[in-house]
């Protein structure tokens, strides 16, 4: 029976953590947390085989071809270039390079440029206001290779 029970009525985890009276004037449940070392067994992750999508391949299936949208977009009747569309959702940096645009159903948009700074390649979703909706990333090296040295890409 653990030091401190748990008053009648505490859930088992209580119990478990012996989160009963500490004798302190203090409003927390008090008690110490006792690991048991059951739970935490090494097991060997040979055999788990990976069946999730690449992050290019979900981009891509999401949005089309890197490359395959516009070089603008017409937003409430203004005609925005690549420059301005970085401008607008707040990812105009020196290392940031765009790529495409595309307009989505629901008055949302996409635009996809390349973050110098951490090599990747970002898909970042957006309404008619503006406001960042969602973004996905993937590593450069998905669509250039490994054995490029992606220099053209950083800004530093």
């Amino acid at each position: 029976m653990p030091r401190n029970p748990a008053p009648e009525g505490r859930t088992s985890l209580a119990q478990r953590f012996s989160a009963g009276e500490s004798g302190r004037n203090d409003p927390s449940p008090g008690g110490t947390t006792q690991i048991s070392r059951t739970l935490f067994k090494a097991f060997r992750c040979d055999d788990i085989t990976m069946t999730t999508p690449r992050d290019r391949e979900v981009i891509e299936r999401r949005f089309g071809p890197l490359g395959g949208g516009g070089q603008n977009l017409t937003i409430r009747g203004v005609k925005y270039s690549l420059a301005q569309l970085l401008s607008q959702i707040g990812a105009e940096f020196d290392d940031s390079k765009p790529i495409d645009a595309l307009a989505l159903a629901g008055e949302h948009y996409v635009l996809r440029y390349i973050d110098g700074q951490d090599l990747r390649v970002v898909a970042a979703e957006f309404d008619n206001d503006f406001r960042l909706l969602g973004e996905l990333r993937a590593s450069l090296t998905e669509w250039e290779g490994d054995g490029s040295t992606l220099a053209y890409y950083s800004g530093h």
